[in-house]
Protein backbone atom coordinates (compact mmCIF):
# COMPACT_ATOMS: atom_id res chain seq x y z
CA UNK A 1 0.00 0.00 0.00
CA UNK A 2 1.21 3.51 -0.82
CA UNK A 3 2.76 5.46 2.09
CA UNK A 4 0.34 8.38 1.63
CA UNK A 5 -2.63 6.03 1.88
CA UNK A 6 -1.12 4.37 4.96
CA UNK A 7 -0.52 7.76 6.61
CA UNK A 8 -4.10 8.87 6.04
CA UNK A 9 -5.51 5.55 7.27
CA UNK A 10 -3.43 5.79 10.45
CA UNK A 11 -4.85 9.24 11.11
CA UNK A 12 -8.40 8.28 10.19
CA UNK A 13 -8.88 6.06 13.24
CA UNK A 14 -8.05 8.88 15.63
CA UNK A 15 -10.31 11.64 16.88
CA UNK A 16 -9.84 15.30 17.71
CA UNK A 17 -6.89 15.73 15.33
CA UNK A 18 -5.85 19.34 14.76
CA UNK A 19 -4.38 20.39 11.42
CA UNK A 20 -1.90 22.60 13.25
CA UNK A 21 -0.37 19.66 15.12
CA UNK A 22 0.20 17.45 12.10
CA UNK A 23 3.53 16.74 10.46
CA UNK A 24 3.93 18.20 6.96
CA UNK A 25 3.32 14.76 5.42
CA UNK A 26 0.13 14.16 7.41
CA UNK A 27 -1.05 17.71 6.75
CA UNK A 28 -0.66 17.16 3.01
CA UNK A 29 -2.49 13.82 3.16
CA UNK A 30 -5.46 15.26 5.05
CA UNK A 31 -5.82 18.25 2.73
CA UNK A 32 -5.38 16.01 -0.32
CA UNK A 33 -8.17 13.74 0.89
CA UNK A 34 -10.47 16.71 1.49
CA UNK A 35 -9.84 18.34 -1.88
CA UNK A 36 -10.66 15.11 -3.70
CA UNK A 37 -14.31 15.86 -2.88
CA UNK A 38 -14.17 18.92 -5.14
CA UNK A 39 -14.89 18.37 -8.84
CA UNK A 40 -12.14 19.34 -11.28
CA UNK A 41 -14.37 19.97 -14.28
CA UNK A 42 -16.30 23.02 -13.08
CA UNK A 43 -16.39 25.92 -10.65
CA UNK A 44 -18.32 25.50 -7.42
CA UNK A 45 -20.13 28.13 -5.42
CA UNK A 46 -19.02 28.82 -1.87
CA UNK A 47 -22.19 27.10 -0.69
CA UNK A 48 -21.35 23.95 -2.70
CA UNK A 49 -17.80 23.89 -1.33
CA UNK A 50 -19.11 24.32 2.21
CA UNK A 51 -21.56 21.44 1.75
CA UNK A 52 -18.87 19.17 0.25
CA UNK A 53 -16.47 19.89 3.11
CA UNK A 54 -19.15 19.53 5.78
CA UNK A 55 -20.08 16.10 4.40
CA UNK A 56 -16.42 15.09 4.25
CA UNK A 57 -15.86 16.21 7.85
CA UNK A 58 -18.89 14.17 8.93
CA UNK A 59 -17.57 11.01 7.26
CA UNK A 60 -14.02 10.40 6.04
CA UNK A 61 -12.68 13.54 7.74
CA UNK A 62 -14.34 12.84 11.09
CA UNK A 63 -10.94 12.49 12.76
CA UNK A 64 -10.37 16.25 12.44
CA UNK A 65 -11.22 18.92 14.95
CA UNK A 66 -11.90 21.72 12.48
CA UNK A 67 -14.89 23.46 10.94
CA UNK A 68 -15.56 23.54 7.22
CA UNK A 69 -14.71 27.25 6.92
CA UNK A 70 -11.23 26.78 8.42
CA UNK A 71 -10.70 23.71 6.26
CA UNK A 72 -11.74 25.65 3.15
CA UNK A 73 -9.30 28.42 4.10
CA UNK A 74 -6.49 25.87 4.56
CA UNK A 75 -7.23 24.39 1.11
CA UNK A 76 -7.07 27.86 -0.47
CA UNK A 77 -3.88 28.76 1.42
CA UNK A 78 -2.27 25.51 0.25
CA UNK A 79 -3.19 26.21 -3.39
CA UNK A 80 -5.50 23.21 -3.61
CA UNK A 81 -8.52 25.45 -4.16
CA UNK A 82 -8.61 28.77 -5.99
CA UNK A 83 -11.15 31.41 -5.05
CA UNK A 84 -12.36 34.06 -7.50
CA UNK A 85 -11.84 37.73 -6.68
CA UNK A 86 -15.24 37.97 -5.00
CA UNK A 87 -14.91 34.78 -2.95
CA UNK A 88 -18.07 33.37 -4.54
CA UNK A 89 -16.67 30.72 -6.87
CA UNK A 90 -14.02 28.10 -6.25
CA UNK A 91 -12.12 25.86 -8.62
CA UNK A 92 -9.73 22.96 -8.12
CA UNK A 93 -6.51 23.56 -10.04
CA UNK A 94 -3.83 20.92 -10.61
CA UNK A 95 -2.31 20.10 -7.23
CA UNK A 96 0.85 22.01 -6.29
CA UNK A 97 4.02 19.93 -6.62
CA UNK A 98 4.27 19.35 -2.87
CA UNK A 99 0.74 17.89 -2.78
CA UNK A 100 0.61 16.12 -6.16
CA UNK A 101 2.04 12.73 -5.06
CA UNK A 102 -0.44 12.51 -2.19
CA UNK A 103 -3.43 13.68 -4.25
CA UNK A 104 -2.54 11.18 -6.98
CA UNK A 105 -2.07 8.30 -4.53
CA UNK A 106 -5.36 8.94 -2.74
CA UNK A 107 -7.24 9.45 -6.00
CA UNK A 108 -6.02 6.05 -7.23
CA UNK A 109 -7.82 4.12 -4.46
CA UNK A 110 -11.27 4.04 -2.91
CA UNK A 111 -10.04 6.07 0.06
CA UNK A 112 -13.45 6.53 1.70
CA UNK A 113 -14.00 2.77 1.66
CA UNK A 114 -10.51 2.12 3.04
CA UNK A 115 -11.10 4.63 5.84
CA UNK A 116 -14.43 2.98 6.65
CA UNK A 117 -12.74 -0.44 6.86
CA UNK A 118 -9.88 0.91 9.00
CA UNK A 119 -12.33 2.46 11.44
CA UNK A 120 -14.45 -0.67 11.69
CA UNK A 121 -11.33 -2.80 12.27
CA UNK A 122 -10.12 -0.39 14.95
CA UNK A 123 -13.50 -0.41 16.68
CA UNK A 124 -13.62 -4.21 16.59
CA UNK A 125 -10.08 -4.50 17.97
CA UNK A 126 -11.02 -2.18 20.84
CA UNK A 127 -14.19 -4.19 21.49
CA UNK A 128 -12.18 -7.43 21.60
CA UNK A 129 -9.66 -5.87 24.01
CA UNK A 130 -12.50 -4.66 26.24
CA UNK A 131 -14.02 -8.14 26.25
CA UNK A 132 -10.62 -9.62 27.13
CA UNK A 133 -10.54 -7.34 30.15
CA UNK A 134 -13.76 -8.95 31.25
CA UNK A 135 -16.08 -6.00 31.53
CA UNK A 136 -17.33 -5.84 27.95
CA UNK A 137 -17.70 -2.09 28.12
CA UNK A 138 -16.37 0.33 25.56
CA UNK A 139 -12.96 1.70 26.27
CA UNK A 140 -12.44 5.40 26.83
CA UNK A 141 -11.74 7.15 23.56
CA UNK A 142 -13.71 4.73 21.38
CA UNK A 143 -14.63 6.50 18.20
CA UNK A 144 -18.17 6.35 16.94
CA UNK A 145 -17.58 5.01 13.45
CA UNK A 146 -19.42 7.13 10.88
CA UNK A 147 -20.66 5.06 7.96
CA UNK A 148 -19.81 6.39 4.53
CA UNK A 149 -22.31 6.08 1.74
Amino acid sequence: MNKHVEELLALSVKSGVSLHNLSHDHFRCVLAAAVLRVPTDRNCSEREINELLERWLATAGAMLRIDHVSLRRALVDAGLLVRDGFGRAYSRPPAPASFAPCVDALAAVEIDELIDVARRERAEARRVRAMAHGDGTALEGDLEVPRMN
